[in-house]
């Protein structure tokens, strides 16, 4: 299962500076908006300099959730037929993978603390939040699969308001992934 989440985050590794603060921006999370109103933005090996990346975390399910809808979306297709196909492994989407797999793809570049941070956190780094209104404002409610939820609800409850070394991380949690 790794492998085939590993393959999603072979792009490049975005961090930007907002508001004094560099952000690692997590597809669900608010992305879109950081990257639309950064300061400036930090790619690949000269991430390697930096000392500290706030991670904002969002609820596991809700995310899972909204991924699915943006992927069904996305594809044209029902939330119903791309649940289907993530069910049976035929569909793996940057969306709705465990936000534990974006941390794999940062350590690539970066050794030093983060700071895992919740949601809210968006409200004092944007300046005006708006809503995408290219997608549907009712979401599809799902009932997540617990293979992409149950490491960010572990990780969520250890490591969320601490400034914790991503290797540190990565070590207590890489076993909580499935094997398939």
């Amino acid at each position: 299962m790794l492998s085939s989440w590993s393959k999603l985050l072979n792009t490049d590794c975005q961090v930007i500076k907002i508001k004094g603060l560099y952000v690692y921006p997590i597809f669900k999370n608010g992305s879109t908006q950081l990257l639309a109103q950064k300061d400036k933005l930090i790619v690949n090996n000269d991430i390697k300099s930096l000392k500290n990346i706030v991670v904002i975390l969002r609820d596991p399910t809700e995310r899972f959730i909204a991924g699915v809808n943006k992927v069904a979306f996305v594809k044209k297709t029902t939330v119903a037929k791309t649940m289907t196909k993530i069910k049976n492994n035929k569909l793996i989407d940057r969306h709705f993978i465990p936000q534990f797999i974006w941390l794999l793809h940062l350590k690539k570049y970066f050794d030093g603390d983060v700071e895992l941070t919740p949601m809210y956190t968006l409200d004092r780094l944007l300046t005006n939040k708006t809503r995408d209104e290219s997608w549907p404002k009712n979401k599809i409610t799902v009932n997540p699969i617990k293979k992409f939820i149950d490491i960010d609800e572990k990780m969520i409850q250890k490591y969320m308001h601490k400034n914790t070394k991503l290797k540190t991380i990565i070590k207590d949690l890489i076993n909580v992934l499935p094997k398939n």
